[in-house]
């Protein structure tokens, strides 16, 4: 068993890296789409497409036959640009790897990303002067709780990560709730569940992260 050590913590980074890739890729392909769709309302509002909406009814009469925007091809943009932003951070890794700073990043780049970068993005669609200040609060808080319970980080930090996935999967769910924000509300008669399908690569991150973090010292000294 002692000589599967090292495979084991070899797969378990590679699923680190993966998962890192992904879930920074996602969350910077969000914010990229949620900058397109809100040019491009802002540019139908004056009876004019730009570039982008001409894409998306593109890919909408090509793969789903609809003249008229839908899901389906602001999903394919998402989905694209979340792939690009996934391979680039994917060599980006292997770029760190060579300069022996992979430690670094797995560490203290995916934790920070893993547990703000996708709940940041969905904020970002309507970023308010006081909802700076309460997220900066909110993630002292949950940053301050990892902290203070380093020494019994198992399973002290799985917890604090279950109730701060929670709080942000509910955030998110409720802002979709009427009166709050679809996706994209003023394009589609219904709201794409896609984007929503997938956050989870967040809360798996996270977790993925707390578990390679955590290991023993012993386990930490063989894998470095």
């Amino acid at each position: 068993m002692a000589n599967d050590a090292p495979g084991v913590g070899r797969r378990l980074r590679f699923v680190r890296e993966i998962l890192f890739s992904l879930n920074l890729g996602y969350a910077l392909a969000l914010v990229t789409t949620f900058l397109l769709v809100r040019r491009s309302w802002a540019h139908g509002a004056t009876g004019s497409r730009d570039l982008f909406e001409r894409v998306l009814l593109r890919v909408n009469l090509w793969f789903y036959h609809s003249a008229v925007l839908g899901p389906f091809g602001t999903d394919a943009v998402l989905t694209s640009f979340m792939l690009i932003f996934f391979l680039l951070l994917l060599l980006v890794l292997r770029l760190v790897a060579r300069a022996g700073a992979t430690s670094i990043v797995l560490n203290h780049v995916a934790g920070i990303a893993a547990l703000a970068a996708v709940p940041l993005s969905w904020v970002f669609n309507k970023p308010t002067y006081t909802g700076v200040w309460v997220l900066a609060l909110y993630f002292a808080v949950v940053g301050g709780a990892l902290f203070l319970t380093r020494r019994r980080a198992k399973p002290a930090w799985f917890v604090v990560l279950i109730a701060h996935y929670s709080v942000c999967g509910y955030a998110v769910l409720r802002s979709s709730a009427p009166g709050g924000f679809e996706w994209p509300r003023y394009h589609l008669d219904l709201p794409s569940m896609w984007p929503y399908l997938l956050s989870p690569v967040s809360p798996c991150a996270g977790f993925a992260w707390a578990l390679y973090v955590t290991r023993t010292p012993k386990q930490q000294v063989g894998r470095q």
